[in-house]
């Protein structure tokens, strides 16, 4: 695939990764807010959480919350992982040398999310023996993990971009 084919997928995976992220940021999440009594989502927490805050989670949430979550938000939560993290692989790998090097940060980022996922769902369906202070510290370390490898990528990524703009403005590609 040429440059400019790669770069022409980076910017529309990009434009569907933001309309999908703003629908899920803008319409699902208020509503999984209100559905859980007023309380961050557990995913949406980058500090992480612990046992208190998920018990007071699921004490707050009114009916329905677990299966909105579970069925309604994971669908949308699903897309934002491997978009983002095409996003980023892409946008890195185009940028040859060392950013194909840190374009695995996009992919690191997809499955920390894609797992991060996996594992709130199973706390949120979980009967209260099961929710238990090693499951709750496992999802919340991945939850931090999720957080940081997306805020390494978006760095990485204008990096790259300032990078290649530097670079042609010096009159080098």
């Amino acid at each position: 695939m040429s440059h400019q084919a790669q770069m022409r997928a980076f910017w529309a995976i990009s434009a569907v990764f933001f309309v999908v992220y703003g629908l899920l940021v803008g319409w699902v999440g208020p509503w999984l807010t209100e559905l859980a009594g007023g309380l961050a989502v557990l995913d949406t927490r980058p500090t992480g959480y612990g046992l208190v805050e998920v018990q007071a989670l699921l004490e707050a949430a009114q009916p329905g919350f677990v299966d909105a979550y579970v069925h309604v938000a994971t669908t949308w939560d699903r897309a934002v992982p491997v978009l983002a993290g095409a996003m980023f692989t892409l946008g890195l790998w185009t940028g040859g040398g060392i950013w194909r090097v840190l374009a695995v940060l996009g992919l690191a980022y997809a499955v920390s999310d894609l797992t991060e996922n996996m594992l709130v769902a199973r706390l949120m369906q979980g009967m209260p023996e099961e929710i238990t202070p090693e499951a709750v510290a496992r999802a919340s370390a991945v939850s931090v993990t999720k957080w940081v490898l997306v805020g390494a990528c978006f760095v990485a990524l204008v990096a790259r971009f300032a990078a290649g703009m530097f670079g042609q403005a010096r009159g080098q590609a």
